[in-house]
């Protein structure tokens, strides 16, 4: 009997094989966009599950205190590891780490030396390796991070500086002062599905800054780490008032009030947060990589899902259009005895048979997809489709899952006939489904409506982010990193980079804009108010750093070169005016004071400008001068050059770099790709969402190509008799092409509050943001229309210019 049902289903193939090849292509290519999200998501998802007992460790989080807005920050004070471990039994253990700034590590060989700059670092408390699930392939994880001067290094990192040769027990001379750090151990590759990477793992004595901190309750710069086997509610509610238990003595050796503090920055409070959750929730700051959104899984999945059903729904509309078909078939089987069940495998089989086709075929679409769209997209599917044994299963149920889902109401739709009336002639070409059909029609092209005008709405806002006024030029800048390396030889390089011709301008300064992680925050106050403190967002320039960003100065003036007493002088921006109560009348020649009594005095007033994206509210901020007596040496040179000149610019900066810093490896970016950079993840969405709108839009078309197809040959000798009555191509074209437009101006009318509220949501993450119009909508269902017309048209018009005597000779 099973060869039989095979041997039909098989005659059944090749006697349609046109229908037959539009159902497994728009499956193949549901199934191939399926798998390839399903990867992609479980990869998400499995974001630090590697660590032995991982659901036992949460990382401690703090209120944002540096943030206007509020909200919570992964960022501790050092003390903080100390304090919960005194304070609740329930700690098993505490680890913390730190982020030092990127690094030049020299290698000796020879009596000369080997320059790298190394950027991913990380300063860890000696039971590191105790603590995470990361391993070493050379070295005692015990005892790799217990001294002073020690490193463990990536095996990346290893292979740079050493090659083939071991690198345990070598030396490593770290950072400006070349100081000796022998490297203790050599991790293993790292997961990628890890919200900690490194290249550089420092013991923590070796960083020298965490010491000279380790009292502060403000030096937020700590990543705290607890491991708890029980007690997590409890630990959680003891945690509020962890601060004003040991916080005290800290702001007392500052000089301030704890209540003024708080009553300015907020309440200094902690949370758990489970350490496999990180990776999924944007809504903590400062995180040590960048992280992903829940939101954005919840859509992917959704999309997947949502892919998977229209190519379902070509295989029902396909199947019970051409129900007339196969109708004497079954007719004639039941006379000649064969029951409903019977007929019901059949169909089901069938079914089977051509969704384990479209699976075998979607895997090889979906490999190809994956190597298009790791490079394209940046996502982490560097591992085969089959690699992880869940999605390995998923495939050998699939075709069964798909075959009986999508099978099911054609089989029990087809074997409802009663064989009198189909013997006679009297069953519609599947007119009693007409009504089911159009309306997943509908469904398909509402679907595809959606992820349209989301893509729309995605890259306007993202065009709308890179053309905004930022109130400050980041076009043809150039901005050299680590400038600060080259020490007094700073402003010779500055002045040689004056000289290169094409060459507009130099600006020394610590930040640049695209990046505010050296634009750091700290608390400032109005000559003899100690007690009204205000969050600055501190940014050093020198006087041509105004000019050459091109802020608009709205009140004084810049720093001046030959003035001294523009080391104590500030330039700060509207908000930081308005923050202080001044106004632009008085705001000239008031004063500032710092905790330590260093006292500034403002010169100048420039219109807010943001240093980093349109997600963020700018911030209460001061331009310091580079000479300033102020924390921050940080330094970068921007360079506005000549587009029509930027080789020549570029070979410059090359050599006079050489000439001043020959350990030192020239780094530096484009000020425009920086700020781009910060939309990486809107425009990743953007680019998967036209994907996929591009792939919805295929499987619904293939659909209503076979659809098309399919009535055409229906009304054959319809439009044979309207031809002879007169009727032109053109006529004949829009008559078979009305019922489709119309299906699908009804699905952009249903998938306009939807796209209205999802697209809504998405926005609200930007601080500017663009109007959701009615173009908008237009255009994406203007675009339906128009390619569904042209998959119809082809139909329509190949039936229209038929000879009508060929399609009325059997009359």
């Amino acid at each position: 009997m099973i060869k039989n049902y095979f041997k039909i289903a098989i005659r059944n193939f090749l006697r349609n094989k046109f229908y037959a090849g539009l159902n497994i292509l728009g499956l193949s290519v549901g199934v191939a966009v399926s798998l390839l999200i399903s990867v992609y998501l479980l990869h998400e998802l499995s974001y630090d599950n590697f660590h032995v007992n991982g659901s036992e460790i949460y990382r401690v989080n703090q209120t944002n205190i540096w943030d206007p807005e509020g909200g919570w920050m992964s960022r501790t004070p050092p003390p903080v590891a100390d304090a919960m471990a005194a304070e609740f039994p329930e700690v098993e253990a505490t680890v913390r780490i730190n982020t030092p700034n990127a690094a030049i590590v020299n290698i000796e060989h020879g009596g000369t030396y080997n320059s790298f700059r190394e950027s991913s670092i990380l300063a860890v408390d000696s039971n590191f390796f105790d603590f995470f699930g990361f391993k070493l392939q050379e070295g005692s994880p015990d005892k790799a991070l217990s001294q002073m001067n020690a490193v463990v290094l990536s095996e990346e990192a290893a292979g740079r500086f050493f090659g083939d040769d071991s690198a345990l027990g070598k030396t490593i001379l770290l950072g400006d002062d070349k100081t000796p750090v022998e490297v203790t151990g050599v991790a293993e590759k790292q997961p990628t599905n890890a919200h900690i990477h490194f290249d550089l793992l420092l013991s923590m004595p070796t960083n020298p800054h965490v010491k000279r901190f380790e009292w502060s309750w403000i030096w937020t710069q700590m990543y705290t780490y607890v491991r708890l086997k029980d007690g997590v509610e409890k630990v959680e509610e003891g945690m509020h008032g962890l601060a004003h238990k040991y916080a005290l003595d800290a702001f007392k050796r500052l000089g301030i009030s704890m209540v003024d503090f708080e009553s300015q920055k907020g309440k200094l409070d902690f949370e758990l947060q489970p350490v496999e959750d990180i990776h999924l929730n944007a809504s903590v700051g400062g995180n040590l990589e960048p992280v992903n959104d829940m939101t954005y899984i919840y859509i992917f999945g959704t999309v997947a899902i949502f892919i998977m059903l229209l190519a379902g729904i070509n295989f029902v509309n396909l199947t019970t259009a051409r129900a007339a078909n196969r109708a004497k078939e079954i007719g004639v089987k039941k006379v000649l005895g064969s029951g409903r069940a019977h007929l019901i495998r059949q169909f089901l089989l069938e079914s089977v048979m051509l969704s384990s086709i479209a699976t075998l075929i979607g895997l090889g679409f979906a490999e190809l997809l994956r190597f298009s769209m790791v490079d394209y997209l940046d996502l982490n599917l560097s591992t085969g489709i089959m690699s992880d044994a869940r999605i390995l299963g998923a495939v050998m149920v699939l075709p069964l899952f798909l075959g009986v889902l999508a099978g099911l109401y054609p089989a029990f739709y087809l074997t409802s006939f009663q064989p009198a009336r189909v013997l006679k002639g009297n069953v519609a070409s599947g007119a009693k489904s007409a009504s089911l059909r159009n309306v997943l029609v509908v469904f398909q092209f509402s679907i595809a409506i959606i992820l349209v005008a989301s893509t729309f709405v995605i890259y306007k806002q993202l065009k709308y982010c890179e053309t905004t006024d930022l109130g400050m030029n980041k076009d043809h800048v150039l901005v050299v990193k680590e400038v600060d390396k080259l020490h007094d030889q700073m402003n010779a390089f500055k002045q040689e980079m004056n000289k290169v011709s094409g060459v507009h301008a130099a600006a020394l300064g610590s930040v640049m804009g695209g990046n505010t992680s050296n634009a750091l925050e700290d608390l400032f106050y109005k000559e003899g108010q100690p007690e009204k403190k205000i969050s600055l967002a501190t940014v050093k320039g020198d006087e041509d750093y105004v000019p050459l960003l091109d802020m608009k100065l709205l009140a004084g003036r810049n720093f001046v070169k030959s003035n001294p007493s523009d080391k104590s002088a500030i330039i700060i921006n509207e908000r930081a005016m308005k923050a202080f109560g001044w106004s632009l009348d008085d705001v000239l020649g008031q004063k500032v004071e710092y905790f330590e009594s260093v006292e500034f005095h403002v010169i100048g007033v420039v219109s807010d400008f943001n240093m980093i994206s349109v997600k963020f509210q700018i911030p209460p901020l001061a331009i310091f001068h580079t000479e300033a007596n102020l924390f921050n040496d940080n330094r970068l040179l921007a360079v506005k050059y000549d587009p029509q000149r930027l080789q020549e610019v570029i070979a410059s900066l090359e050599t006079n770099w050489k000439v001043l810093s020959e350990s030192v490896p020239l780094d530096y970016v484009f000020l425009d790709e920086s700020f781009a950079e910060q939309y990486q993840n809107e425009q990743k969405l953007g680019s998967l969402f036209s994907v996929f709108a591009t792939l919805a839009l295929l499987i619904a078309c293939l659909g209503l190509f076979g659809l098309a197809s399919f009535m055409a040959a229906q009304r054959n000798k319809e439009i044979g008799v309207r031809k002879v009555l007169g009727a032109s191509v053109a006529q004949i074209v829009i008559l078979l092409n009305s019922n489709f437009s119309k299906l699908i101006i009804i699905s952009l009318f249903i998938s306009i509050p939807v796209v209205w509220w999802l697209m809504s949501k998405w926005l609200e993450q930007f601080v500017i943001r663009i109007d959701i119009g009615w173009e908008i909508y237009a255009i994406s269902g203007f675009c339906a229309i128009s390619i569904a017309w042209l998959t119809v048209s082809y139909q329509s018009i190949k039936a229209a210019v038929v000879d009508p005597v060929k399609s009325l000779k059997e009359e």
